[in-house]
């Protein structure tokens, strides 16, 4: 009985024996399995600095990129004007009725919403703001509501015309003047006030301006 005890003791320690092997064959497996996994995270966090040195990289470029355009678009802003159309700019609330770039006529015409005497000066100031120079202002007759201003600015001269149209309300028109001698710009220039003041036949159509009779038909 003895033996038969010892031998089932024996039969217990080797069944035990087993299961601590595969356990330790177990844990073998499991530390083999985690030092591949450690290398893969070794293996993506060095990707992963390179992903970064990279954007980093192309980051540095476009930031590069981005201030030479903008440094591209100051310098446009800034020389824009310089660029820009020589033509004279009408103050703000100008309402063009008529524009026409044949140089036969008015090169624009319309209305400022403020009445004569404010409308006139807002005119100076911008004219004046854009570097012309007033070189005559002719009232006609004795209408104090009803003026020719000629301005000049280097080799452009402009013819420009106001009128009341009513309390609220003051026409503008103005146009290109071709440059003569100065002799002639003087002569000239007073000539063309009056003949502009002055009343045309409904088929006429001046240097630099429209008959009334044409400036009914343009509103119209």
């Amino acid at each position: 009985m003895h033996n038969a005890q010892c031998a089932m003791h024996n039969a217990q320690c080797a069944m035990h024996n087993a299961q601590c092997t595969m356990h330790n064959a177990q844990c073998t497996m499991h530390n083999a399995q985690c030092a591949m996994h450690n290398a893969q995270c070794t293996m993506h966090n060095a990707q992963c600095t390179m992903h970064n040195a990279r954007c980093r990289m192309q980051n540095a470029q476009c930031a590069k990129r981005f201030g030479r355009y903008a440094v591209a678009v100051f310098l446009v802003l800034l020389f824009a004007p310089l660029f820009a159309s020589a033509l004279p700019r009408m103050p703000m609330g100008f309402k063009a009725s008529f524009s026409n770039d044949t140089g036969r006529t008015w090169r624009q015409m319309g209305t400022l919403p403020q009445p004569f005497a404010m409308a006139r000066a807002t005119v100076k100031t911008s004219m004046l703001g854009q570097g012309y120079k007033l070189v005559h202002d002719i009232a006609e007759g004795d209408n104090a509501t009803r003026r020719l201003l000629f301005w000049r600015k280097e080799e452009e001269d402009v013819i420009l015309m106001i009128w009341q149209e009513d309390l609220y309300t003051t026409g503008v028109s103005w146009g290109i003047s071709k440059r003569g001698t100065d002799a002639d710009d003087e002569a000239s220039g007073a000539a063309a006030g009056q003949q502009a003041l002055s009343p045309q036949p409904n088929n006429q159509v001046l240097q630099g301006g429209l008959s009334p009779a044409d400036k009914a038909k343009d509103r119209n």
